[in-house]
């Protein structure tokens, strides 16, 4: 049976160029989807502007993390991930966000919401 997860409620977060250091999803937070087959993650970016926001996986939570999808520009969009081995899209047990932010003033506001089947 699936589950849906809200992996992020509508968050807006911004910086000056003071700081670079990365944003990660709090670790209580993450969608730990062990034993599932099939991710659908629907993002929605309302403002974006000098950072990149990133959904990482990972087999576990020490990592190594992979980016999945990244997105530097507003979107609404649905992205579907297998965790079967020949899967093209390939997600591992661990989801979560992650923002990168270069040396300037950055900006955004975003929801994520992942189902797991």
């Amino acid at each position: 049976m699936g589950q849906t997860y809200e992996m992020a409620p509508w968050t807006t977060l911004r910086g000056t160029s003071g700081s670079t250091e990365e944003i990660i999803q709090r670790r209580d937070t993450w969608v730990d989807a062990e034993s599932l087959k099939e991710a659908v993650i629907c993002i929605q970016v309302l403002t974006h502007t000098n950072c990149t926001l990133s959904i990482q996986t990972a087999v576990m939570p020490e990592g190594p993390w992979t980016s999945i999808a990244d997105f530097t520009a507003s979107t609404n969009t649905t992205k579907y991930f297998s965790s079967t081995e020949a899967a093209t899209d390939k997600f591992q047990r661990f989801l979560r966000w992650k923002i990168a932010r270069p040396a300037a003033n950055w900006e955004t506001g975003f929801r994520i919401e992942v189902n797991v089947l």
